[in-house]
């Protein structure tokens, strides 16, 4: 999942998407500014959809797996 989103990132700026468990808790929070010092309001918007939905992805994936399937192994 986080090698499609960091994809995705590359598509529209030439650089990785910084991925931390810090980075996901507070995907909300980023704040990358352009260089006259403003806020990047589209890269930050892009930062944080795909932040946010990856992380509640893997978490609906993760629990699909273990209610639905019954999967017993941590």
């Amino acid at each position: 999942m986080w090698e499609q989103a960091n994809a995705l990132w590359k598509r529209r700026y030439d650089e990785d998407l910084h991925m931390s468990e810090g980075a996901i808790l507070g995907g909300g929070l980023a704040n990358f500014k352009g260089s006259n010092r403003r806020p990047d309001t589209p890269k930050n918007r892009l930062y944080r959809i795909l932040i946010t939905e990856s992380a509640h992805l893997i978490w609906v994936l993760r629990c699909e797996r273990r209610i639905a399937n019954e999967d017993t192994i941590m």
